[in-house]
């Protein structure tokens, strides 16, 4: 039944729409709505980025966990015209950037994709909290933090200066 996505005011919230062709349907425009909602609210097609999932091919897997072959990686912007390959998954991202203070509620859309004798409208339903995200985050990531991070970086040499200076993080 289409594409649900829930997200607060200035969030960035992603889906993947996957396609499988079993002919080949050529170029394929795609095309995002804007999002309706209560008493007249948009989020604008503006705000709706929708990037091909590009495939890379491993020779040499990094570590136990790998295998060769094609792995998802890549997210490249689509020109005009996407060309999926048939027969296989082609995955699309799309990505919503949800304006600041727009009004709760459910808001509706939909994802179009169109090629030469062919159209199929994907419905795209996001359900706004009724608050926004702060401007400014105070930790931009956290990826990558461990107490032994923490540690090196600051050349802590004793336990108890670590809680000290980790509550600073």
């Amino acid at each position: 039944d289409g594409i649900r996505l829930a997200a607060a005011g200035r969030e960035r919230q992603h889906a993947q729409l996957v396609l499988r062709p079993r002919t080949e349907l050529g170029g394929i425009r795609i095309e995002c709505s804007s999002l309706r909602g209560p008493d007249g609210a948009m989020v604008p097609s503006s705000a709706l980025r929708v990037r091909e999932v590009a495939y890379v091919p491993v020779n040499t897997p990094t570590d136990g966990i790998g295998t060769r072959g094609l792995w998802p990686d890549a997210l490249p912007w689509i020109g005009e015209v996407w060309k999926p390959v048939r027969g296989r998954n082609n995955p699309l991202w799309i990505t919503i950037n949800v304006p600041p203070g727009l009004p709760a509620g459910n808001y509706v859309g939909h994802v179009r994709l169109s090629a030469r004798n062919w159209r199929r409208d994907v419905p795209l339903r996001l359900h706004v909290w009724v608050f926004s995200l702060p401007e400014k985050t105070d930790l931009r990531s956290g990826f990558g933090i461990s107490s032994d991070n923490v540690r090196r970086y600051h050349n802590l040499t004793s336990d108890e200066a670590l809680p000290k200076v980790w509550d600073g993080y």
